[in-house]
């Protein structure tokens, strides 16, 4: 009731006992209640100003919770890492942005969803995850399917596997933590994902690099120490201690003053003095070495310094023992350290998360820091609060870390980079940062948020990482020799740096072929056996083979091969080290063969054949039989042919001579193109059955070869008497030589002829019928134009031969399929002057040797080679010409299809007068036509 209403019953009341309808009893009854009234009144009053004011506080209370349930799902879609909130239920109330990326699966289609559905994206099927053992506390039990253990508050961590995701499968770093409320009940969980796929792959690499180099070091035929700065042994491997003879306890401190005299030990100490100042190392040191047995051992060595943190602390070199150069070829060093295990890449949501997570205000004053920000950086909250983001950061990336903050704030981007703040205590932190901007309902940047991952121990292993590998492949790259290692079955999986300049190769092409297919074939076998038969007792091999290498060319290498085997005996690889001895086998077996041989034929010469004369001579050994041979027209088939057949020709008389004598006759080029054979122990009878051997085999051989047939003027004679000298003996073979030389002549031509004429067939200009055809036309012309038989008959054969001189002509310009260059045409042009010469040289086509020489000339004096004209050229040339120009163009060339006759005769026509004489021309045509030639 207000409370003007009671006041107005009350004066009502007062007026009741005033007119006396009251008594004094009821009156003071009256007060009391009135008292008791305005007392319940005011009681109420108070009431509803205290319900108002709790209302009031429900209502900012409302507001409070719902901006900051607004401000979790922003921390929590901005996280880049993929993020899931169930509640206690097992129902999903979030999934992320980066979940949705990673899983392809939308927000919309997992929230609300719970029976462990969002475990499908990642198995293929519903089982619990992480985050339900952090939900319940417990661990999954496979057998029953249910959780058990004792409670988890902490954040739980594992690494799997997910076969789902991506081409291949992916590997997951998986964070959970239960979700609290203020009374310390788990009302959900949270978990976060991190591809690491990428991370373990890298980690494979670097580990099996840095093993793979430490082997080498371990497994090296030479030496390998390390002493600190006051010269102590502080490392060696087996080889050296093997060779010095000291136990490895006696080895181990040894001052290396104590294996040398006081020269020697002064040199090595000048040595490391120079190394210490300069901090470069010292290569090619010579120092002699006592042995524990007295004896001395020479070796060269190297001398690199040991630096770690910036100071010298050490030397290390390879030792190479010299006195055996040949067993030991190659030194790496020694493997330092492990690899560093891989850093723990620490993730979870705010206060339950590992990262560090902070936000600042839009003038970027620090406004949040959780737990992990103060462990990392050293300060307590209080201290960091309100402070600038920049005064945290090391003053080398000031900028870099001014510019990013800006890009957050005025931009409004999202950025992600790498930043070093100062901890409390002085040092540097390396921090990897994922900053966003924090935007309100509005869309107004109201500050920026930074979710990092301290990664300074990972920065600080992957560099010891790196130096590691690099120190150990820097060893082994040094080297100037070939260093290789095979795997058990000869595959070829590492070679240094030498090796690939030495073959011309990449490492990765290297890499995929077996050593032996680049050894040379012939001694493949040899170098097979020779790595087959190493073992446990006999581990290691020195050979020389040759190789093969990639453009064909074969080079000697000296190789030190060692079976790598492990404990139980079974082979694992070889490792080899290698040099190229070439040019010092080359040296020796030039020096051995020429000597005594013939460099083309590899006959010997005339200064051993001339030896083992005067060494018969000498010994007064009789009977002796001395055969000499020529060969015949060699002179021709080199200005027809080339030099390369007169050379081929020259070696095929080298082998049905080798074919034709005993192992113990001298067989020899004496002369360009005379060889001789002297024949021990053999009289004129025996000397007679060995050149008609001879004759039968030269037979045999052009039987079976349609190429250069062998033609031989054969001379001999035999010592029976020892007033015959060796000189007049060679002296009765010559003259009798050139006596058949003499009487043979007409029946060489006519061999050479031949040959001639097969290297024509074989080449295609007759056995296509182009001389048949040619043969047909122009006696048809002929026989028009009433020439006498003769010269038709003279005709034919020019027809047959006209091009005769092609066979002195290359294929590649021959079969050209294109058109010649200028140089290649000059060369073409230079088939009918060879024509010619093999013309004079043969009786039987010197009568049409003229015609051969001219029958490119043209009508307008334009053709070669004399630059005839008109009547100038022979009327036979002139048929010749348009029926090889007719037949030419009607048939099939390497450029060209054919034409047809109609065609062909047009062009016959429109060269009439320039190319050909245009009254043959029609005659031709006439002719043509008239017999109905296609």
């Amino acid at each position: 009731m207000p409370r003007h209403d009671k006041d107005k019953e009350v004066s009502e009341w007062y007026k009741l006992f005033a007119d006396g309808v009251f008594s004094s009893e009821n009156y003071i009854l009256f007060t009391q209640v009135q008292q008791e009234l305005i007392a319940a009144n005011e009681q109420l009053l108070a009431v509803e100003e205290e319900l108002r004011k709790q209302l009031e506080e429900a209502e900012r209370t409302r507001e409070a919770l719902a901006n900051a349930n607004h401000r979790l799902e922003m921390i929590l879609d901005f996280l880049p890492d993929p993020t899931f909130v169930i509640d206690s239920e097992g129902i999903v109330t979030m999934w992320n942005r980066a979940m949705e990326d990673l899983t392809g699966i939308k927000a919309r289609e997992m929230v609300g969803k719970g029976d462990y559905a969002y475990a499908v994206p990642f198995y293929g099927r519903r089982q619990p995850m992480l985050i339900d053992r952090a939900l319940h506390k417990g661990r999954y039990n496979v057998d029953n399917g249910s959780f058990t253990g004792k409670p988890h508050i902490e954040v739980m961590h594992e690494e799997i596997f997910s076969p789902q995701l991506k081409a291949g499968g992916a590997c997951l770093s998986c964070k959970a933590a239960p979700l609290l409320d203020y009374k310390n009940h788990v009302v959900g969980a949270i978990q976060t994902i991190r591809d690491i796929t990428e991370q373990k792959r890298a980690e494979k690499i670097l580990r099996e690099s840095e093993e793979k180099f430490r082997y080498i070091v371990e497994n090296i035929e030479d030496g390998y120490f390390e002493v600190d700065v006051k010269g102590n042994f502080t490392y060696f491997n087996n080889f050296l201690i093997g060779n010095i003879g000291y136990t490895r306890m006696e080895f181990q401190g040894l001052n290396f003053r104590k294996l040398m005299d006081e020269e020697n030990g002064n040199l090595v100490f000048k040595a490391f003095n120079q190394v210490y100042r300069t901090g470069k190392g010292l290569r090619e040191l010579s120092w002699e070495v006592r042995r524990k047995d007295g004896s001395s051992l020479y070796v060269e060595s190297t001398v690199l310094p040991i630096i770690e943190g910036g100071k010298i602390t050490g030397f290390r070199g390879i030792v190479r023992n010299v006195t055996e150069r040949k067993k030991a070829e190659e030194a790496l060093r020694k493997s330092e350290r492990n690899l560093q295990k891989q850093v723990k890449y620490l993730n979870t949501l705010i206060d339950n998360m590992n990262e560090l997570f902070l936000t600042y205000d839009k003038d970027g004053r620090i406004s949040f820091v959780n737990k992990r920000s103060l462990e990392v950086i050293g300060y307590a909250f209080d201290e960091v609060l309100g402070r600038y983001m920049l005064e945290l950061v090391a003053p080398d990336d000031y900028i870099k870390a001014a510019v990013e903050i800006d890009k957050c704030l005025k931009q409004g981007k999202d950025s992600s980079y790498e930043v070093a703040l100062i901890h409390k205590e002085g040092r540097e932190i390396i921090l990897k940062m994922n900053a966003a901007p924090i935007i309100d309902e509005e869309g107004n940047i109201t500050g920026g948020m930074v979710l990092a991952e301290d990664i300074t121990e990972k920065k600080k292993a992957l560099k010891e990482l790196e130096i590691s590998e690099a120190k150990y492949r820097a060893i082994v790259e040094d080297q100037t020799e070939l260093i290789m290692r095979l795997d058990d079955k000869g595959n070829i999986d590492f070679v240094n740096e030498a090796f690939c300049r030495y073959y011309r190769m990449s490492r990765d092409k290297i890499t995929r072929v077996k050593f032996i297919d680049l050894v040379y074939e012939k001694d493949r076998e040899y170098t097979e056996n020779a790595l087959q038969t190493l073992n446990l007792m006999k581990s290691v091999c020195n050979i020389e083979s040759r190789v093969r290498m990639p453009d064909g060319e074969v080079r000697w290498q000296q190789w030190t091969h060692r079976a790598i085997f492990d404990r139980w005996g079974k082979l694992l690889g070889y490792q080899s080290v290698g040099r190229d001895i070439t040019e010092w086998k080359k040296t020796e077996e030039r020096l051995q063969f020429l000597s005594c041989h013939d460099a083309l034929t590899g006959l010997y010469n005339r200064f051993y054949f001339e030896e083992q004369m005067q060494r018969v001579e000498k010994s007064g050994s009789m009977p002796v039989g001395l055969i000499m041979c020529d060969v015949d027209g060699l002179k021709i088939i080199n200005d027809t042919l080339g030099h390369d057949k007169g050379d081929s020709l020259l070696k095929s008389v080298a082998e049905v001579l080798t074919n034709s004598f005993r192992r113990e006759d001298t067989i020899a080029r004496v002369g360009g193109d005379e060889f001789a054979v002297l024949l021990p122990g053999t009289d004129r009878k025996a000397l007679e059955k060995a050149v008609n051997r001879l004759r039968s085999n030269i037979r045999d051989y052009n039987e079976k070869n349609s190429g250069m047939l062998i033609s031989l003027s054969i001379g001999y004679a035999a010592r029976e008497a020892e007033n015959t000298s060796m000189q007049e003996l060679f002296r009765q073979a010559d003259n009798a030589m050139y006596r058949e030389k003499l009487h043979s002549g007409q029946s060489v031509r006519n061999s050479i002829v031949q040959t001639l004429t097969k290297a024509l067939e074989a080449r295609d200009f007759i056995t296509e019928g182009h001389g048949e055809r040619m043969q047909d036309l122009v006696v048809a012309v002929a026989e028009e134009l009433g020439l006498p038989e003769n010269t038709i008959n003279d005709l034919r054969i020019f027809a047959q031969f006209h091009d005769i001189g092609k066979v002195g002509i290359p294929d590649a310009i021959l079969f050209k399929p294109g058109p010649l260059t200028a140089e290649e045409y000059q060369i073409m042009k230079g088939h009918s002057e060879i024509g010619y010469r093999i013309a004079l040289a043969a009786p039987e086509l010197v009568f049409i040797a003229d015609w051969i020489l001219k029958h490119h000339e043209w009508w307008n004096g334009k053709g070669y080679p004399l630059g005839l004209r008109g009547n100038q050229i022979p009327l036979e040339c002139r048929i010749l010409s348009i029926a090889d120009a007719y037949d030419a163009m009607t048939n099939d060339r390497p450029y060209r299809r054919a034409l047809s006759p109609e065609e062909a005769i047009a062009e016959l026509r429109r060269c009439a007068g320039i190319q050909f004489d245009p009254y043959l021309v029609e005659e031709f045509v006439f002719v043509l036509k008239k017999k109905g030639y296609k």
